[in-house]
């Protein structure tokens, strides 16, 4: 009885945190991208599902930010920005290597990628969109990974590239960029806009709170975008690009709203002036 209840094999626990639903999940990795054809525009972000559970712990990331679900699961995924059709997924863990399996036969392949190497966390991106590589669609994201590394490496990959960044990443155009001192001395509304004509990325400063893009995936030219006011939907132009050099653009906005202010305060000093005169007698 001792001998079938003790073993002396050295068993080594896996170290993927999710080895016992590993086939499942690189079936319905492989299964998902065959029932719908994806469109022109990609949308890449991270799902979170609340969990309250003390077990798996090594999936479980907590967030403080999150009101409803601070400790969840998180996934990120690639989904159809017409549709919502989730094509690629990819869960998070605290493991320390990779274990997603491949899930094409050319995974593994040395891509075209030059000497751009971008962080751990835009690897997640690049692992999600590699079944669209040389399809020409358009990325989506927000600024929790977008980068101008991210960037030029999907574009090296075939794909373009549009989403908000922060501030502090490195590489940024930083000389078209408002900053946050520039909030209450420049017009709301103004905008700057840089073009790196060698790599084929835009950057683009609008000023409300500072919010920063960078695209591979549009022009400079002037765009039309359909709102929904109330009931009624209208054409409206978002912008119009000024033809100034980005090192001047700060100043030229800054004459241009102190002009502003200035004609404001003599036009008001003119009916002043106007409403003080005595009626002309008749």
């Amino acid at each position: 009885q001792l001998r079938a209840c003790i073993r002396f094999n050295d068993v080594v626990e896996p170290a993927d945190p999710l080895w016992r639903t590993r086939p499942l999940i690189n079936l319905l990795k492989a299964s998902f991208k065959n029932f719908d054809v994806a469109g022109r525009e990609i949308s890449v972000d991270e799902a979170c599902i609340p969990c309250l559970s003390s077990y798996a712990r090594v999936l479980i990331v907590y967030n403080p930010k999150k009101p409803l679900d601070q400790y969840h699961f998180r996934i990120y995924t690639g989904a159809c920005a017409t549709t919502l059709y989730v094509f690629a997924f990819k869960i998070h863990s605290k493991a320390a290597r990779n274990f997603d399996e491949p899930d094409d036969d050319d995974y593994g392949a040395e891509h075209l990628r030059g000497e751009v190497k971008p962080s751990v966390w835009r690897q997640h991106d690049i692992d999600i969109t590699k079944q669209w590589e040389g399809s020409h669609i358009v990325i989506n994201m927000d600024n929790w990974c977008s980068s101008v590394q991210l960037c030029l490496t999907l574009l090296k990959m075939g794909m373009y590239c549009r989403g908000t960044v922060r501030s502090n990443r490195a590489h940024n155009p930083r000389f078209g960029m408002f900053d946050k001192k520039q909030i209450k001395s420049v017009m709301r509304g103004s905008s700057l806009v840089s073009v790196a004509t060698s790599l084929g990325i835009i950057a683009v400063s609008w000023l409300d709170t500072v919010v920063n893009m960078l695209s591979t995936a549009d022009a400079t030219t002037k765009s039309y975008v359909h709102r929904r006011i109330g009931r009624f939907s209208e054409t409206q132009v978002p912008m119009e690009y000024a033809n100034v050099p980005m090192t001047q653009s700060a100043k030229v906005l800054k004459k241009a709203a102190a002009d502003k202010v200035a004609a404001e305060d003599k036009a008001a000093a003119l009916k002043r002036d106007a409403s003080l005169r005595q009626p002309p007698t008749p």
